[in-house]
């Protein structure tokens, strides 16, 4: 009898914790309480057309475009093989075929084509 008391006991005591403290912490969850804020929807981003390209035409702000990529080769001006001179005639502009031409003529071609993959920013909209 002693055993049966205390199973009823510790039965009733299960059901009192359910009761007062984990349902009320599902119900508060459940409401909305608890919710995260929702994520800031970011501003809208303006296609990348050869008129945002030709924006991007100095030393400090230098994007081009080689076969429909768009590249921001700024930080890359100082260490470019030709110099920065050369390159900086190209800020703004379709480098398609000045690059390509210079990397086919070039023993180092394929690894300064790679180095401009890290500058990669986007595709071009036409």
């Amino acid at each position: 009898m002693k055993k049966l008391f205390l199973l009823f006991i510790s039965q009733r005591l299960i059901t009192l914790r359910v009761t007062f403290f984990i349902l009320p912490l599902f119900l508060l969850s459940a409401c909305g309480a608890a919710k995260t804020p929702a994520p800031a929807i970011p501003a809208a981003t303006p296609a990348l057309t050869m008129a945002v390209v030709a924006q991007h035409n100095t030393a400090d702000n230098c994007w081009l475009v080689i076969n429909n990529n768009i590249y921001n080769v700024t930080d890359y001006i100082p260490n470019y093989p030709g110099g920065g001179q050369a390159i900086t005639a190209l800020c703004g502009k379709d480098a398609t075929v000045e690059l390509v031409d210079a990397w086919k003529n070039s023993p180092s071609g394929d690894s300064d084509r790679q180095v401009f993959e890290q500058y990669y920013i986007g595709d071009l909209v036409r």
